[in-house]
């Protein structure tokens, strides 16, 4: 886990950072855009993630129990952290304290509460319930939406991204997520990838007029970016279980990751 902490970033992340945010870029070089990470962060990790998913395996029980969070309470803080961080770096992607950065802020919060109200709606319509769980993937689905926009739109837009990333984020954490077959347990894959994927893509259809990009040119640097995070990850990950334990014993996956490999429980 740490090599592969080492040696993801040094070959997926900064060869994609370089391509998309550096001048001499080829991606930055064809037109493609990303104001905060929306390919560079979440499509990379969301494929990746899908990638590590398949070669490591489902987690025992997995399909035949629920699987819930450990405590609501505390994921629905965490998701409280994360709206707040999150304009932080949307905000701070503006590199001045200026007016475009205050745009990305207000555009951030108004996509994170546009993708809550969104997926409660969709959670509610087709499974007769909303949750707390539901909420909070709708905020993160919204946030990882704008994220490529943030800088790029109007907060009336960012509300759009929202309902957007919270689609998305259905389509893949649900839908997708069963069809795969694929034990993605924080649905990196299906609230990452591919609500990142739909808000990458739609920079070419909603930005304003300044920004010189088309729907064609973000959806194949979105693409490649994609194949190329899946298959890297996918040759690291199989090399790495080749040589050395990938995953914990079946008695230590019973007894609880906290309690096996920490010797406490919350």
């Amino acid at each position: 886990m740490l090599l592969f902490g080492l040696l993801w970033p040094a070959l997926v992340y900064a060869p994609v950072a370089r391509w998309v945010w550096h001048a001499d870029g080829w991606l930055a070089k064809m037109g493609h855009i990303d104001w905060a990470g929306g390919t560079v962060v979440h499509v990379a990790a969301g494929f990746s993630g899908l990638a590590a998913a398949m070669v490591t395996g489902r987690r025992l029980g997995y399909g035949e129990e629920a699987m819930t969070p450990n405590h609501m309470g505390l994921t629905l803080a965490g998701a409280g952290c994360l709206l707040v961080g999150w304009m932080g770096f949307n905000g701070g992607s503006a590199l001045h304290a200026n007016t475009t950065a205050a745009i990305a802020i207000v555009n951030t919060l108004a996509a994170g509460a546009a993708g809550a109200v969104a997926w409660i709606i969709i959670e509610g319509a087709l499974r007769g319930y909303a949750s707390g769980l539901g909420m909070a993937s709708g905020v993160l689905g919204g946030l990882i939406a704008i994220t490529p926009a943030a800088g790029y739109v109007t907060p009336l837009v960012a509300l759009a991204y929202g309902a957007l990333g919270a689609v998305a984020g259905y389509l893949g954490a649900v839908i997708l997520k069963r069809l795969l077959d694929v034990d993605d347990s924080l649905d990196v894959f299906g609230l990452h990838g591919v609500a990142g994927l739909a808000g990458s893509i739609a920079v070419g259809v909603f930005a304003t007029a300044q920004v010189k990009t088309s729907i064609g040119v973000q959806a194949l640097a979105t693409g490649i970016i994609a194949v190329y995070a899946f298959v890297v990850t996918l040759a690291l990950v199989s090399a790495l279980r080749m040589f050395g334990t990938w995953r914990v014993a079946v008695d230590e996956e019973l007894e609880g990751l906290d309690v096996s490999q920490h010797a406490e429980s919350v």
